[in-house]
């Protein structure tokens, strides 16, 4: 685990490329840190490599996308459009904030410049190597005082702890 620390706020993908020159491997997996989401890693890095991908996100089908950014893909799971939060209402495939990324495709973000990997970078890389690899597993985002009293529910309950 390599942790990174701005200066001024850089966005999700300003700190990563600052992170990204301890990374001495092919690719890295990246995370957002305020969702839970169970998945299997050892499936989405065989995908990553089958489909020669530059990134491959984590996607996850929900009854309700009002609160989340929705993905569109082709039936080879490429990526073919992103739609911003509260735009749709309905069912459909979210990214849930977790990613494998070739390192050197890291080295597109601008240096010291602010920059969101889900609305500056991504929608730059389509059509040009970027997939989206599904999970059937478990997700709770918790960036709303609603889903973090579920997740704290959930993990209280799984880890039999007290609340």
């Amino acid at each position: 685990i390599e942790y990174s620390r701005e200066e001024n706020p850089l966005g999700t993908g300003g700190a990563l490329k600052l992170v990204v020159q301890a990374v001495n491997t092919n690719q890295c997996l990246v995370m957002n840190g305020d969702s839970y989401t169970q998945f299997d890693l050892a499936s989405m890095l065989i995908f990553h490599k089958e489909k020669n991908a530059k990134i491959t996100l984590l996607k996850k089908f929900v009854d309700d996308i009002s609160r989340f950014g929705v993905i569109e893909l082709n039936k080879q799971n490429e990526i073919e459009k992103f739609m911003e939060k509260g735009q749709n209402t309905g069912s459909g495939f979210i990214n849930v904030g977790v990613y494998i990324m070739d390192t050197s495709i890291i080295q597109m973000i601008p240096n010291k410049t602010p920059c969101s990997l889900e609305f500056d970078f991504f929608p730059g890389m389509i059509g040009l190597g970027l997939y989206g690899f599904e999970t059937k597993g478990k997700f709770i985002d918790i960036g709303v005082p609603e889903s973090y009293t579920r997740a704290k529910k959930f993990f209280c309950e799984h880890l039999s702890i007290q609340a």
